[in-house]
């Protein structure tokens, strides 16, 4: 049996991605977990970035354009990192959002527009977007 794949119902149309329990099987359990419970139904993507990402998991984001979208997690807190699957941001993969400190990952996810190589936990160098800072 194959990994499940989500679909995603959006104002510009629908899109699927398989989620790899397989390979990330704590953070892919966890999205599976919150989509099952109807987590993300009518939330917005909060923020989208051109040429980078768009970002959607923030329970405060069903209004899209409340200043505290973008700011909120699941109702069961962070998770722990995941690194062992070595997988890249390439174009149209889901990927963890955190706040940069280990283990703050917890509901929000983010589609890459670009390969966002730069964010790989193990590129060496800087892994912050230039634009976010």
């Amino acid at each position: 049996m194959g990994n499940p794949v989500a679909v995603f119902h959006t104002t510009k149309g629908v899109f699927r991605a398989e989620i790899f329990v397989d390979r990330m099987p704590a953070t892919a359990g966890n999205f599976l977990k919150l989509a099952r419970s109807g987590f993300y139904d009518g939330l917005h993507f909060h923020r989208v970035i051109d040429g980078f990402m768009a970002q959607f998991g923030c329970p405060h984001s069903s209004d899209a354009s409340s200043p505290r979208a973008g700011t909120g997690g699941p109702p069961h807190g962070t998770i722990q990192d995941e690194h062992a699957a070595k997988l890249s941001n390439e174009s149209g993969t889901l990927s963890m959002a955190n706040t940069g400190r280990p283990n703050s990952g917890g509901s929000q996810f983010f589609v890459n527009t670009v390969h966002n190589h730069y964010l790989d936990w193990f590129t060496p160098g800087a892994s912050k977007h230039p634009v976010l800072g």
